[in-house]
């Protein structure tokens, strides 16, 4: 459009200087002074030929000043209606902005909402187990089969592939957080960290969502769970896995072996999506597994509470077992 309009301004000014070359010499009867300077037939002629050749020259010129101005025009008007269109553009990519900041902070809101209803829950109810005599029955029953347990040498990862989305004593906003969140797809396998029996298991909740309940005779809105007895590096453990898939839980008073499949990624109880929490409890030594399975209260913390109290028995705290070791300290 700029070369366009350089040269619309060259032929104007040709043009304008053609004009004044014109005026300086021009008179009424200008055509017949020159027609009648021939000095014979032949030279009229020529002088004739030459005038019509200057015309034909300043019409060409006429026609192609009016074509470029018409370009031009045509330039400008597709320029004001690319601007328009840009302008339109802005306008929608700053809606799209604006509507991204509405769902960031209603997610946010969301999450702070989960964050408090999952910490009330827990420290509602369902302290105990609601069936510590089956469950006491049956490690009686299998009593021999636990004592030969061997010691894991190492933690087993728990879900492989899964992003952690959150970690433990307090989530990124703030609020308590007992335990590491692994997010994986639905369904992932989930293994266990070290040689142990399966001593407590729940099963039945459906897809879960915020403030759900779902997870009795567990803990409350921990929906499908499994608590996993564990020896490993000579210590005892208890490795409570919550939020798995219906139907994928392993059965209650199972011994299992370090990466034994016990259950798949879910979102039972009181969950926003597909994760499986994570609380690991050191217990202390290993020599006495059999008998504290026989002997457990069925108090699903392990002694260590829930909630704000549970901040007090972190075993990076130097408290004595039991205590709340982080997941992360063991799993990364």
């Amino acid at each position: 459009m700029d070369e366009t309009q350089a040269e619309i301004d060259t032929i104007e000014s040709k043009i304008k200087i053609r004009i004044v070359n014109q005026q300086s010499t021009m008179r009424t009867n200008s055509y017949l002074d020159i027609l009648m300077g021939a000095r014979s037939f032949n030279d009229l002629i020529r002088i004739i030929n030459g005038l019509s050749d200057i015309t034909n020259y300043d019409q060409q010129t006429s026609i192609t000043l009016s074509i470029l101005i018409d370009q031009l025009n045509s330039d400008k008007t597709e320029l004001e209606t690319a601007k328009a269109e840009l302008d339109e553009d802005k306008q929608t990519i700053v809606d799209k902005q604006n509507s991204i900041l509405a769902l960031k902070y209603e997610a946010e809101v969301i999450e702070q909402e989960f964050q408090k209803q999952e910490s009330d829950l827990e420290a509602e109810g369902n302290k105990i187990a609601g069936d510590i005599e089956d469950i006491q029955a049956k490690m009686k029953e299998i009593s021999s089969a636990i004592s030969s347990i061997a010691t894991t040498a190492g933690w087993t990862y728990p879900v492989p592939g899964a992003v952690i989305s959150a970690h433990t004593w307090y989530y990124n906003s703030g609020g308590i957080h007992i335990g590491e969140d692994f997010a994986a797809k639905l369904g992932s396998n989930v293994y266990a960290a070290g040689n142990g029996v399966i001593l407590k298991s729940t099963d039945g909740c459906e897809y879960g969502y915020l403030t759900n309940k779902c997870g009795y005779p567990g803990v409350t809105g921990g929906g499908n769970q499994v608590y996993l007895l564990a020896s490993i590096n000579g210590g005892l453990y208890a490795i409570k896995y919550l939020h798995l898939l219906k139907g994928t839980t392993i059965a209650q008073g199972t011994v299992v072996n370090a990466g034994d499949i016990i259950g798949q990624v879910g979102s039972s109880g009181n969950s926003s999506g597909p994760h499986c929490h994570i609380e690991v409890y050191y217990l202390g030594d290993d020599s006495e597994m059999s008998k504290f399975a026989q002997n457990w209260n069925g108090d699903m913390t392990f002694g260590c509470q829930y909630g704000q109290p549970a901040l007090n028995h972190k075993c990076e705290d130097n408290f004595t077992a039991p205590c709340r070791l982080r997941p992360e300290s063991v799993f990364g």
